[in-house]
């Protein structure tokens, strides 16, 4: 007698997977094509820079698609089984389901079990895809302007007027760590060569610290040491920022590296906690807004509409974000561990699904 139960439930959660997977595939395609238009649109401003053209736009544009739709993964996942469950309510087959005595909770298992596919494909694009897509489109997007970046192992190259720059780290503050900078006159003679273990913007120039300069002279070569060496260069923090290492763009093991190596430079690691522990728990928001979609397909009708309930659900994944990004930032304003600003709206927004669908069952 226990087989056929199986047989059916089975086939109950293949039905109810299937709604909800391609439903979801839907809104993630949607998403897709509303941020590649966004950002094509903003980036058209650069077209006709150095040598940027609408090939270099449109290559920038695909390239950083993956970290958005990363970031946008729960919010796809609550539209999506929103769309999903609600095309079944719509048809009574919600109702029937429940007249033929599957719970409220069973169906919740099943849309999870759907969502641990997007669960593991988030966490693919998050840690593997996102971040080589992103630097990918950061740097072809500078190199196209012109601005003359080369990011390599032995650190940033850059060429201003007849200096050559290299500078082996961007700190998330702009000032810089280990900076060598090469001098030529017209005829591509060396003149100087300088080097600085550290470096800040400040009042519109450069200054350098614990800074060795070797002046070649034709009576010799003339080393000083200096504490401080104020330095003017058209290069700005603006666009040292291009190459500077952002915390959304890193794979979670690379964000681990660096915070340790932030933390034994003394520098405030606040916002790269924040998004380690985001990186960290966004398996379970993805399912948190899985669990928020169902109560919502319950409580429609027949009469309902599915615009209707999709625009709820859009206003909770906007109520998520906002309680995320609010709280999470002022947990770093005031003090607060960022695991506390992290994990904050999860718990209140798990405590709402489990009102909401032990209201509707």
């Amino acid at each position: 007698m226990e087989k056929p139960v199986l047989i059916t439930i089975k086939l109950l959660d293949r039905y109810i997977g299937r709604n909800v997977f391609f439903s979801t595939l839907l809104v993630l395609f949607l998403l897709f094509m509303l941020l590649s238009f966004t950002v094509f649109v903003d980036g058209m401003s650069d077209l006709g820079h150095g040598r940027y053209g609408i090939m270099d736009l449109l290559r920038y544009t695909m390239l950083s698609q993956p970290k958005g739709i990363y970031q946008l993964f729960p919010t796809a996942a609550l539209l999506g089984t929103t769309m999903g469950l609600s095309y079944l309510a719509t048809n009574s087959e919600l109702i029937a389901f429940r007249a033929a005595g599957i719970s409220l909770w069973r169906i919740a298992w099943a849309v999870i079990k759907t969502g641990a596919i997007f669960v593991i494909a988030g966490s693919i694009i998050g840690e593997y895809v996102a971040p080589v897509a992103e630097e990918q489109a950061q740097r072809g997007r500078a190199e196209a302007l012109g601005i003359g970046f080369r990011n390599q192992s032995t650190g940033l190259w850059l060429r201003s007027d007849l200096e050559y720059i290299n500078v082996i780290e961007v700190l998330p503050d702009t000032s810089l760590r280990n900076i060598n900078i090469s001098r030529f006159d017209d005829n591509r003679n060396l003149q100087q060569l300088i080097y600085a273990k550290r470096g800040s913007y400040i009042n519109g120039q450069w200054q350098l610290r614990k800074v060795k300069q070797t002046t070649f002279t034709e009576s010799g070569i003339k080393i000083t040491n200096l504490k401080t060496w104020d330095w003017s260069s058209g290069i700005t923090p603006e666009e040292m920022a291009v190459f500077m290492v952002k915390p959304e763009a890193l794979s979670f093991m690379r964000l681990y590296y660096y915070l340790e190596h932030l933390r034994a430079n003394g520098q405030q690691t606040d916002r790269y906690e924040l998004v380690f522990w985001r990186k960290l728990l966004s398996p379970f928001t993805i399912v948190v807004m899985l669990l928020l979609a169902i109560p919502f397909a319950f409580g429609q009708n027949r009469t309902g509409s599915l615009g209707k309930q999709m625009f709820m659900g859009l206003m909770l994944a906007l109520a998520f974000n906002m309680a995320d990004y609010g709280l999470g930032h002022s947990a770093t304003l005031f003090g607060f561990s960022p695991l506390l600003g992290a994990a904050l709206p999860l718990v209140l927004f798990s405590v709402l699904a489990a009102f909401l669908i032990r209201r509707a069952s």
